[in-house]
């Protein structure tokens, strides 16, 4: 017989941890429990929320969202997730407001920065997409440094300097704002650093090779044929840079 803990604070964080480690299933099935229990349980609606959103349930996800907005409308994370939900059922003015919500909270993390870009992106707002993207690789790449120094301090701490989401992509979004607006020698820039960034992540190189068709078929070739051999991991599937390890732990 299993004992299963009538405490919704631990059940949350046992639905972290199996979320963290991709099983959603046994997360998701704790973060109920824990609902169940405490409906109104701030970081067990917001990961389940987290999770119905992967999965492309939007209404649901909002759903959980709203359900907790009231006991903390100064959340960053919550309304970057709420505005996540809200690009996925196309609601892009909507969205807006939300991401910038979230910037206004915290100006400096870099996912809000990008999803910012993303949306300006969806909506042919170039110059701002640009912006924001810029931004957002500027403030991840201040983090990744200091990560480094961090790990060159604690010698011991072979994992410190690891960053959880992969930059090429933000280099390649960069990349094509760029096309946009006509500036090919810097798209070009652009994509090559985010194959040097990120030569093991199937989308960057992807998105390298189609650039490359024209210019440089014979890289551009080499690079479909890297593409071919990769997986698509769960690890780049993530949409819109949802940092699934700190949903539990803002308020």
């Amino acid at each position: 017989m299993e004992l299963v803990p009538e405490d919704p604070d631990i059940l949350s964080n046992l639905g972290s941890l199996y979320f963290q480690t991709n099983q959603e299933q046994l997360a998701f099935e704790c973060l109920s429990s824990a609902i169940i229990l405490k409906p109104d349980h701030f970081d067990a609606n917001q990961l389940a929320g987290l999770v119905i959103t992967l999965h492309k349930d939007y209404d649901v996800a909002l759903n959980k969202y709203r359900s907790i907005l009231k006991q903390s409308s100064e959340s960053s994370i919550l309304w970057n997730n709420i505005g996540v939900a809200l690009m996925g059922k196309r609601n892009l003015i909507a969205s807006i407001t939300c991401f910038k919500r979230a910037s206004y909270l915290t100006p400096f993390d870099w996912r809000i920065s990008i999803n910012l870009g993303i949306i300006y992106m969806h909506t042919s707002q170039w110059l701002s997409a640009f912006q924001h993207i810029t931004t957002s690789i500027n403030l991840f790449n201040i983090i990744k440094q200091r990560s480094i120094r961090r790990s060159a301090i604690n010698h011991n701490d072979k994992n410190n300097h690891k960053t959880t989401h992969d930059v090429g992509m933000l280099y390649c979004l960069l990349g094509y704002c760029l096309i946009k607006l006509n500036e090919y020698s810097k798209a070009y820039e652009a994509f090559m650093n985010a194959y040097k960034q990120s030569n093991k992540n199937p989308l960057v190189i992807l998105n390298c090779a189609n650039f490359l068709v024209k210019s440089n078929k014979k890289l551009a070739n080499q690079m479909f044929a890297k593409y071919k051999k990769l997986n698509l991991t769960s690890e780049f599937e993530l949409p819109y840079w949802v940092n699934k390890n700190d949903v539990s732990n803002n308020k």
